[in-house]
């Protein structure tokens, strides 16, 4: 099949990086300078506008020719807002209209190759780890940035656009074309080096880019009341900030000078960090040191990202108020989706309540908040005096922001437990599979309950203990992934549970003593790698297969998962090491985009409950990727994907939620049998989590 590359370089007002590619793209503002592309093995070429759209690409496209991008999505978005009118060309200086741009209808994406093989997603970043031939000009980088932006006018130069000052733009252009040119050849020789997506995978890359291209509705006059007084909030802070420093300068922001003025108060703070600021504030007493204390709470409350959430639903918002590109495809190692922009992985749960549900406890009504934002003379103070809590009101709001639109109706279901169920099956941990099913028909209590009823010696229901099931969950899954007593200590604190470190060890203990299958799964998990690398050998444990692979890219630890996907570890070496007890033993490394480390790339240390930990996790997406595709093709559009969660949008009069339980739950896949998979949801017209 003929294949084509390409990369347009544009200009615009617009803040790509705040916005995203779709509002970037529509904005007025936005132009194409330039596209490279490369027709199989020909020479690349360049087009500018407004010449004649070149006529091999059109006729190439018109044949059906796969379009390749890195990053797909940008390269998209810009042809359907900036290549839908139709053509016109000049000859003699007469105009002619050659009719509309043809649209790509098969396209594939580079950056979605990387992501799925866990490399690095940006072209320079993954050339260097590649070793490939061709690199992007760094040089040319600094011309685009110069070319692509408004510069700030001077008296001299009163134009915006660097283009207009023919003085200092001569000879950019050229050098802006030969950048063009380079991405081409960078992303035909990566497409070359990788390949595309296995059959079944570029399946679910298509589904991620029809979801984010669909983009969910916002709450657009709701986002913006809140801004508005989210503004006000944090300059009464601020105000108060300085009254109370006696410094008229005063901000949450000048580290230096905002510790200086705390150790005037007797608190001395090594930084400002948010678990700094926490802890200093758990062993303050406020009657003792009022102004200390306050001037922290005042940092902690505008170190809240609620604002910058707000306004990124107004930056990324199209004009028919969806935002899109919200799912990052593969965005971890194990296949999971991140978040970008509005990060709706990352939404804040609600703290603000302000309602009482039939048994008289407090809930968080969302439609009820969103009436109260948007009242006519709502203020802070009023808002404070209603809910407690002006930040905590505003960021319980971010989740309600999401809306479906006017005559539409979400459905969403979420996966119940679905890491901890995976983690049994796949280690026959036949009496937890069991106490799942029976769970699910109506029989015993939910396991995290149940597991904090064993730790706490009590009776444990999820909605009047709330902290007990907590310490349960932590339990159940963080064990399952062979926590250490100290690690499950500093977890519980994050989450408002205080233990001791013999605790902590006990809790451990008590897992791993009542599920010793699971602990059979990390060690033999561990031991087949160490055979696979050590020896070349393809080894498997538990339907999980191992092996060794050398492709273009380079040397591969592939692990085959149940459902047939692959997961990639690069560079895999084995190394001695030594364990906590003194004992040498087998140490495992790879390179790869490091989360703990914010995404860098290095290497990375792992074990066989790290091990576990990819797999279930993989396992878990593979379980909802069938359900995503179960869900559209019953009918039910999806718009969002969160965690285990699917998020659908229909007419209003369509579905009905008890079939899309059924739908999202089951049947599994032949590949999952005896797994015991749940799903509960609800619909309605704001998002909101049960």
């Amino acid at each position: 099949m003929i294949t084509v590359v390409l990369d347009f370089e544009t200009y615009s007002a617009c803040d790509l990086k705040a916005s995203g590619a779709w509002a970037y793209a529509e904005h007025p503002s936005t132009e194409i300078l330039c596209m490279g592309y490369k027709i199989e093995s020909q020479p690349t070429k360049i087009w500018t506008p407004p010449d004649p759209f070149p006529l091999d690409l059109a006729f190439a496209i018109d044949e059906g020719v796969v379009v390749d991008a890195h990053n797909a999505q940008f390269e998209r978005a810009i042809w359907r807002y900036k290549l839908h009118e139709k053509r016109t060309a000049f000859f003699y200086e007469q105009e002619y209209e050659l009719g509309p741009v043809p649209t790509p209808r098969k396209w594939r994406d580079t950056m979605a190759v990387c992501a799925y093989r866990s490399l690095p997603l940006s072209l320079d970043a993954v050339g260097d780890v590649l070793g490939l031939k061709f690199r992007k000009d760094k040089r040319g980088k600094d011309v685009l940035r110069k070319l692509s932006r408004p510069r700030k006018p001077t008296k001299a130069h009163p134009n915006t656009r660097m283009e207009y000052d023919h003085a200092a733009s001569e000879g950019l252009w050229d050098i802006l074309y030969e950048y063009c040119i380079g991405d081409v050849d960078v992303e035909a020789e990566l497409a070359a080096t990788l390949g595309w997506l296995p059959q079944g995978e570029a399946e679910v890359w298509q589904l991620d880019q029809q979801i984010n291209q669909r983009g969910i509705y916002a709450d657009i006059p709701a986002a913006a009341a809140a801004i508005k007084l989210a503004a006000e909030h944090n300059k009464s802070l601020g105000d108060e900030l300085c009254a109370m420093t006696n410094d008229s300068e005063m901000t949450v922001k000048k580290v230096a000078r905002f510790k200086q003025w705390l150790a005037s108060k007797n608190l001395i703070l090594e930084d400002l960090q948010k678990d700094t600021v926490e802890h200093a504030l758990g062993r303050l007493d406020p009657l003792e040191h009022p102004e200390a204390h306050r001037a922290l709470k005042i940092r902690q409350q505008l170190s809240i990202n609620s604002v910058s959430k707000l306004k990124t639903i107004l930056d990324v918002a199209n004009t028919d108020h969806r935002m899109r590109g919200l799912c990052q495809y593969h965005g971890s190692g194990t296949g999971r989706w991140a978040g970008r922009h509005f990060q709706p992985q990352n939404i804040p749960r609600p703290t603000a309540t302000n309602a009482l549900d039939k048994k008289g406890r407090p809930y968080l009504d969302e439609e009820l908040l969103m009436d109260h934002l948007q009242l006519e003379g709502m203020n802070i103070g009023t808002l404070d005096v209603t809910y407690g809590d002006v930040a905590s009101a505003l960021t319980s709001s971010l989740r309600g922001m999401l809306i479906a639109e006017p005559g539409k109706r979400f459905y969403v279901s979420d996966f119940s437990a679905i890491e901890a169920r995976v983690t049994m099956w796949l280690a026959g941990q036949k009496d937890k599979v069991d106490a799942f099913f029976a769970y699910d028909q109506g029989i015993g209590s939910d396991i995290y309950c149940v597991a904090a009823e064993d730790l706490y010696d009590y009776k444990i229901n999820k909605h009047d203990h709330p902290n007990e099931r907590q310490l349960g969950k932590i339990q159940i899954l963080g064990c399952g992934y062979q926590m250490s007593g100290l690690k499950l200590v500093m977890t519980a604190a994050k989450q408002g549970v205080v233990l001791t470190e013999e605790q902590g060890a006990w809790i451990v203990q008590s897992y791993r003593e009542k599920n010793p299958k699971v602990v059979r799964l990390w060690y033999g998990l561990q031991e087949a790698v160490i055979t696979a690398i050590g020896q070349g050998f393809v080894t498997t444990y538990q339907g999980v297969e191992f092996r060794t692979v050398q492709d273009k890219a380079g040397k591969w630890l592939r692990c085959k998962l149940p459902s047939g996907r692959f997961l990639w570890y690069f560079d895999p070496k084995l190394g001695l090491g030594v364990s906590w007890n003194g004992q040498e033993r087998w140490s495992i490394t790879y390179q790869s985009r490091d989360n703990k480390r914010g995404g860098a790339w290095g290497t990375v240390h792992t074990y066989g409950g790290m091990l576990t930990e990819n797999v279930v996790q993989a396992i878990s997406r593979d379980l909802l990727v069938a359900a995503m595709f179960r869900v559209e093709e019953a009918g039910y559009p999806l718009v969002l994907t969160v965690h285990d969660e699917v998020v659908c949008e229909t007419d209003y009069a369509f579905g009905d939620m008890d079939e899309f339980n059924a739908i999202v739950s089951g049947p599994v896949p032949p590949w999952a049998h005896g797994c015991p998979v749940a799903a509960a949801g609800w619909t309605g017209s704001r998002y909101k989590k049960e």
